[in-house]
């Protein structure tokens, strides 16, 4: 991976998160339900990302009072992402909820501004506005025949956001013990209930519906959750993390060419109109001027969802 330019491993990584709205829409059409996918991925996730988390760092020890928070935030947090983002397809296409995931960088910005972690330019409050607006106008061009509806809306909103709560809440347990360590024992955490809720549903299946595709499906969305860090984390190493997230606004878009080719979703104009003004709103955010004074402030959004790759 030494020789392979640091833009190409974060092309794989934004065209692997991009199709993984696709294939959990295909999975879910063919033989899975949401609680039946969302459990066996995360489970197989969790291996991976445990296996490798282990043969990196030789332990996922952490101390009693950080262990405690991690149970808290993915039991709650990571919990309640997981649910959102597979119910999410239940009630919308994958196409928008692709697009919806476009609201994260802002929705980071606006959540650290809360939590006063970070001060920002009013430049930043137009790019908040701007982005929203992209949104309801996603919104009223999904009433057009995306078979889309208001809980699909937000749940597409809700799955982006608690990944931004968690990825902030846990990002000071990363700067101490290491990413790969901390989101293997908060998958690891978040799986518990997760396979508990979800164990009704599991029995009740009937497993000889579920296509070989649907499952080709669900393997590829579990090694996406995984294996793509390590690119993401090789190319963070050589070119920073604002560069990084970067790439990563590209995701949603991704996403939705893949929903339009693979899936023959159908959007409206409206809804491409909204994209469009989501994208602009991306843009306007990384024009805010920062002052040197307060730049590691700024940065605070952006390094949490570096740090924290922003997979689904």
């Amino acid at each position: 991976m030494r020789r392979v330019p640091a833009d190409v491993l974060l092309f794989v990584c934004v065209v692997s998160w991009g199709l993984n709205f696709t294939v959990t829409k295909y999975a879910q059409q063919h033989g899975f339900t949401p609680l039946t996918y969302a459990a066996p991925r995360l489970a197989l996730a969790s291996l991976l990302v445990t296996t490798i988390a282990y043969s990196r760092e030789r332990s996922l020890r952490v101390g009693g009072s950080d262990l405690r928070r991690l149970v808290l935030v993915g039991v709650i947090v990571m919990f309640a992402n997981q649910l959102s983002f597979a119910f999410s397809f239940h009630f919308a296409s994958a196409a928008i909820i692709a697009l919806l995931f476009g609201t994260m960088p802002i929705v980071a910005v606006l959540i650290s501004v809360a939590l006063g972690l970070e001060h920002i330019h009013r430049l930043k409050w137009v790019a908040a506005a701007v982005s929203f607006t992209g949104v309801g106008l996603v919104a009223l061009g999904a009433g057009g025949g995306s078979h889309t509806s208001v809980a699909g809306l937000a749940l597409g909103l809700t799955s982006p956001t608690t990944f931004v709560i968690y990825s902030l809440a846990l990002a000071p347990l990363v700067r101490r013990y290491g990413t790969y360590r901390i989101n293997a024992l908060a998958s690891l955490i978040t799986v518990v209930p997760l396979v508990a809720v979800s164990f009704p549903s599991l029995s009740a299946l009937h497993w000889g519906r579920v296509s070989s595709l649907a499952w080709v499906c669900l393997l590829f969305s579990a090694a996406a959750f995984a294996l793509p860090n390590l690119l993401w984390f090789t190319a963070i190493d050589r070119v920073g993390a604002a560069r990084a997230t970067l790439w990563a606004n590209l995701q949603p878009f991704a996403g939705t060419m893949f929903a339009l080719v693979l899936l023959s979703e159908r959007v409206s104009a409206l809804t491409f109109v909204g994209g469009a003004v989501l994208a602009v709103g991306i843009v306007i955010s990384r024009l805010s001027p920062r002052r040197a004074a307060i730049a590691t402030r700024d940065d605070a959004a952006e390094v949490a969802l570096a740090v924290i790759p922003p997979h689904e």
